[in-house]
């Protein structure tokens, strides 16, 4: 199953010689409400890659992901990111334990001021859910009681209203949270940290709804999804914006299978 992205010929520029996919925080997202939960005016610690899944070309899409209906239409299969292998961390943080595969390179999971979670595989990506209910919309995000802390993040960023269901969107997510200093050492197997040493470098920030110290993140496309890569030009490219996006996969993916939109020569 294939999965499409709308975006300008530089974002693509940028995909393809990179060879990842940029994840932005929620809260900078089109739909502003998208970052309002129920007890927190501004949810920051998710952080998202927006994509549809219907192979029907898509007007609204173009017309609010490209400048002009002058840009591209990338497709990858579903589940386009290389996978890690990792090992579990200690206990009472709700984290995969012992072997596990993950999106996330270990070895950028820690940084200074930023924690990014292990990803659920079987949720990544997952299909919005399009509703009206102000509870699932704006859902409680913590629970913060005597000596119990929960971040309740699976539901933010499901749901969305009825009025966006023309975008078909299924998105992937990230946790990524806010820490004191870099805190690899306190919560990997075999670190040093205690729970009340964890909860001051990574409970309170949360509390204090402090953001996290980055404000996306960069995950790495396999090998093999590079492969099946399709790009549709736009309904209003140029012809040398043809030959840009022409350039662009020569040298970067000389493989992609490049079409022109079905809507090209329809629209004034």
């Amino acid at each position: 199953m294939a999965i499409y992205h709308y975006t300008s010929i530089e974002t693509l520029a940028l995909i393809l010689s990179s060879r990842r996919i940029r994840f932005n925080r929620l809260d900078l997202v089109d739909d502003l409400s998208e970052a309002r939960v129920g007890d927190l005016e501004q949810y920051r610690y998710l952080f998202v890659s927006c994509w549809t899944r219907s192979e029907e070309e898509s007007l609204p899409l173009w017309h609010m992901y490209t400048d002009q209906m002058c840009g591209v239409r990338l497709e990858l299969a579903e589940n386009p990111f290389r996978m890690f292998e990792a090992e579990g961390v200690l206990g009472g943080l709700s984290l995969p334990r012992g072997h596990y595969t993950t999106p996330i390179d270990p070895d950028t999971m820690f940084g200074d001021g930023f924690w990014i979670f292990p990803v659920v595989p079987s949720e990544f990506p997952k299909d919005v859910q399009y509703r009206d209910d102000e509870n699932l919309l704006f859902p409680q995000a913590t629970i913060d009681e005597p000596g119990q802390f929960t971040l309740n993040q699976h539901l933010v960023g499901e749901y969305k209203r009825t009025a966006w269901s023309f975008q078909d969107e299924t998105r992937f997510r990230l946790q990524v949270y806010p820490t004191i200093g870099n805190i690899c050492d306190l919560v990997l197997q075999g670190g040093r940290g205690s729970a009340e040493e964890i909860t001051r470098r990574f409970t309170n920030p949360i509390r204090e709804n402090v953001p996290p110290s980055i404000d996306h993140v960069d995950l790495e496309i396999s090998e093999q999804s590079f492969v099946g890569v399709k790009i549709l030009i736009g309904p209003r490219c140029s012809t040398a914006q043809h030959l840009i996006v022409e350039s662009i996969v020569n040298r970067h993916c000389p493989t992609a299978e490049i079409c022109t939109s079905a809507l090209s020569g329809e629209i004034r």
